[in-house]
């Protein structure tokens, strides 16, 4: 029997003399400042998401209670909802990858190897995908109502 280690939580401490407390702050992340924006980016993203999707089901009731077709902002919104969606995986999926190559670099010389591989959660952006066409049915479908309101 042997015993290997699948996960491991790193945290370096260095010594960080003349910098001052915003450096750091921002350098906190994976030793670079663009790390901890992509990392506060996709909370912020996320909830514009979800931001959005109140306003959709909102203006959805709306239209129900006045028969009203999709309203064309509606499709916008739900092309940003897959779009974000999208954007926020490959964000993430890339700062992991950053994050782990710096982490290979500091334990290279140490017996612990560190996966550098690109991993890319194809669920998530296939449901992107999905809302993308979502939006797609929803202007077709819009499109085809007022040209047959249009219609005599």
């Amino acid at each position: 029997v042997r015993g290997y280690v699948s996960h491991l939580s790193l945290t370096v401490e260095e010594q960080a003399p003349g910098r001052s407390a915003m450096q750091l702050a921002f350098r906190s992340i994976g030793g670079s400042p663009w790390l901890y924006l992509t990392v506060m980016l996709v909370p912020v993203c996320l909830l514009a998401i979800i931001v959005m999707m109140f306003f959709i089901i909102g203006s959805l009731r709306r239209s129900i209670r006045e028969e009203r077709t999709l309203e064309h902002r509606n499709v916008g919104l739900l092309r940003a909802i897959g779009a974000l969606t999208i954007f926020v995986e490959l964000l993430q999926d890339t700062t992991a990858w950053f994050m782990a190559r710096r982490a290979a670099r500091l334990l290279a010389d140490t017996p612990y190897a560190v996966d550098t591989q690109l991993h890319v959660s194809y669920s998530t952006i296939i449901m992107g995908i999905l809302v993308l066409f979502a939006a797609e049915v929803f202007a077709l479908g819009r499109n085809l109502s007022e040209e047959q309101r249009l219609t005599i």
